[in-house]
């Protein structure tokens, strides 16, 4: 993880929260919002059709949403409902992290994405780029005494029929969000939990992005479906729950 950008509050934030709701700012953020997305439209116009200006369009997108993020910390709380139907923006339940992703376009039938991640730590507002799988569509807070980890859910696009999910653990510490390894898979721990499968098993779900990866946030248990030897999506689970320390498999 490559950190962009940091940005400090320079006034109080009781004082920073009614800054954030003024007219001018929030037209601004509209108007970056709309920049965005028609950026974002010209990546989509030029796929298949011009590889070169599909390219510089895609950079153009990175360095603009880069830009606006690390200028503007409000964004960190703007709904970004237009953008919302081009890319994936998560956030977490309690607000203090949120990643976009969006698909560069630049790959073939295996999709290639970018994502940056949005949070808060103290009073400032920090930027990263992150890997993953693919894109990132929910983010779950898991909160304990001493902090709270983020659980990340990435989708990966492999070819037409092959597909992927990971489950990624974050926290943030000292100003930066760092993967942590919080699961013990077989008695190795890992920063991950991740699958492979074939799409086609799962074409009828109607929600999308796919569901496959459940977590109940009050019993704090992961399920992962168990995968058939032909990649196919089962109606098996393997359970992990949380002890205090980690996510371990329940037996």
């Amino acid at each position: 993880m490559n950190k962009l950008v940091l940005h400090f509050w320079s006034i109080p934030k009781t004082l920073a929260l009614v800054f954030l709701t003024t007219p001018a700012l929030t037209q601004n953020l509209d108007s970056i919002e709309k920049d965005l997305v028609e950026t974002y439209a010209s990546i989509s116009s030029f796929f298949r059709i011009d590889y070169d200006s599909l390219q510089y369009y895609s950079q153009r997108f990175d360095e603009k949403i880069s830009t606006y993020l690390e200028k503007y910390p409000a964004t960190f709380k703007h709904p970004f409902v237009q953008l919302k139907e081009h890319c994936f923006i998560a956030t977490s339940a309690d607000g203090l992290l949120r990643i976009y992703s969006w698909d560069t376009w630049l790959g073939g039938t295996a999709h290639i994405f970018k994502s940056i991640a949005q949070f808060q730590s103290g009073e400032a507002i920090f930027l990263e780029e992150i890997g993953g799988m693919g894109f990132f569509s929910e983010i779950y807070p898991v909160k304990t005494r001493q902090k709270t980890f983020y659980l990340a859910v990435s989708h990966g696009i492999f070819s037409t029929a092959d597909a992927g999910q990971s489950l990624e653990a974050f926290f943030i510490e000292q100003n930066e969000l760092r993967l942590v390894e919080l699961f013990n898979i077989k008695g190795k721990m890992s920063t991950s939990i991740s699958f492979e499968f074939d799409f086609y098993s799962v074409v009828e779900h109607p929600e999308r992005p796919l569901k496959l990866i459940k977590y109940d946030e009050q019993k704090k248990i992961i399920a992962i479906p168990v995968i058939a030897n032909n990649g196919a999506v089962t109606e098996l689970f393997s359970r992990y729950r949380f002890n205090g320390r980690y996510f371990e498999m329940l037996k």
